[in-house]
């Protein structure tokens, strides 16, 4: 037999081509191993001796003499004798090739441990928040109208942007972010202030141009770091999450946020007392003006009329007016007292929000996890050495155990 098919058939077999093994099994000198290498060829002796070994590894996974310690019942099915005979097959072809299987997990866990030392981490900082929403003053102005036929107390007209359901699309909204955007923050590494669109831009940037591909690019990827979700199903509590590369910025951002919601929100409010102001002081001067009018008409049937007491007619006709000057004087002392009102909540600062758990310097990153990407090593590491040993194997072993099998 030719030294090299000798070598090969001894692979196969031991699952080793070194001539010191071969010298081992055979029981004979390294010199006589390396005389049949230097000559190619092998004695005939060792060559049958090899086809024996190799014949009776072929017995070992012969379905038939491996199911024959398996019950009668379990013989009688086919598919059984194939499945459970191609598994044990299986089993010793992987462990036949464990070195080769050990070196590509060995390769894929070193990868998957260098994609974890590059990859970039991601710190995340958090605030649970309770928005404040006072209906109390909108409540009255609505009652005011609905005197003069004007109804305000639909379920629409109590829904303003103040309200918690709408603070996610308000922190969500290109207003916020470019309000974010021009802002400055500190980072770890970094002693001066920075703004946020030059920290989070890929290249040098003077300025913030909204129309260019830049600027979406920008809003898509603070988007995507800015998270803002319900604490719990039926709480009113929010939680404002920011995950950012650095954990002061990710700590900052989330105060920002929540200061720039409080802007925002008391802007809305001052817009809505201006129109409620607006409103009210509309409809002063209207009443002002029918109050002149009626005490007016008062006056001067009191000026013609100078013996009321004595008609009847004169008497009744008398009290109406009185009724509807004090009618009148009533609605007038209403909308002065809520113009008060207004104009006193225009130049207080109430809390619109409550900060319930404020941010917190995050001290370990939540991404990458080395976890995973060991899994993951691991798992692809198997995958292709498996899928390697059994494309190796594919024209010497699996072939003949199909071939068996049929």
């Amino acid at each position: 037999m030719n030294f090299e098919k000798f070598i090969e058939e001894f692979n196969r077999v031991y699952g080793s081509d070194r001539p010191a093994d071969v010298a081992k099994e055979f029981n004979v000198s390294p010199q006589v191993v390396n005389n049949w290498k230097l000559r190619q060829q092998v004695p005939y002796k060792y060559s049958k001796l090899l086809n024996e070994l190799k014949n009776q590894e072929k017995k070992t996974i012969n379905p038939a003499n491996f199911f024959s310690q398996f019950p009668a019942e379990m013989n009688k099915s086919d598919d059984s004798i194939d499945i459970l005979a191609f598994i044990r097959f299986f089993v010793i072809l992987i462990y036949k090739n464990r070195l080769k299987l050990f070196g590509w997990v060995l390769i894929s866990l070193l990868l998957a441990n260098i994609k974890y030392s590059f990859e970039e981490p991601l710190y995340q900082s958090s605030a649970k928040i309770l928005p404040i929403v006072n209906n109390q003053g909108s409540s009255k102005v609505s009652s005011i109208a609905s005197q003069f036929g004007i109804n305000l107390s639909s379920s629409d007209a109590s829904l303003d942007l103040s309200s918690p359901q709408l603070i996610p699309d308000i922190i969500n909204s290109r207003r916020m972010y470019n309000s974010l955007l021009v802002k400055k923050f500190k980072q770890k590494e970094k002693n001066n202030e920075t703004a946020l669109y030059e920290i989070l831009s890929d290249s040098v940037l003077t300025k913030l141009d909204e129309n260019s591909m830049g600027y979406r690019k920008l809003i898509s990827k603070l988007s995507k770091s800015i998270s803002i979700t319900r604490y719990a199903k039926n709480s009113p509590l929010l939680l404002i999450t920011c995950t950012f590369p650095d954990p002061v910025l990710a700590k900052s951002m989330v105060d920002e946020i929540i200061l720039s919601l409080k802007e925002v929100l008391n802007d809305f409010k001052l817009i809505r007392l201006k129109q409620k102001k607006a409103f009210i002081e509309n409809r002063l001067n209207s009443a002002l003006n029918e109050l002149t009018e009626r005490e007016e008409r008062l006056k001067e049937f009191r000026e013609k009329n100078r013996n009321i007491i004595t008609s009847p007619s004169l008497k009744l006709q008398s009290e109406r007016l009185m009724r509807d000057s004090e009618v009148q004087q009533q609605i007038f002392i209403t909308l002065k007292n809520q113009f008060e009102i207004v104009q006193i909540d225009m130049v207080g600062k109430d809390d619109v929000l409550q900060i319930l758990d404020s941010a917190q310097l995050p001290m370990n990153k939540i991404s990458p996890v080395l976890a995973i990407y060991l899994f993951f090593g691991l798992f692809t590491g198997v995958f292709l050495g498996i899928i390697h040993i059994l494309y190796k194997n594919y024209e010497s072993d699996i072939f003949e155990f199909f071939k068996i099998l049929n």
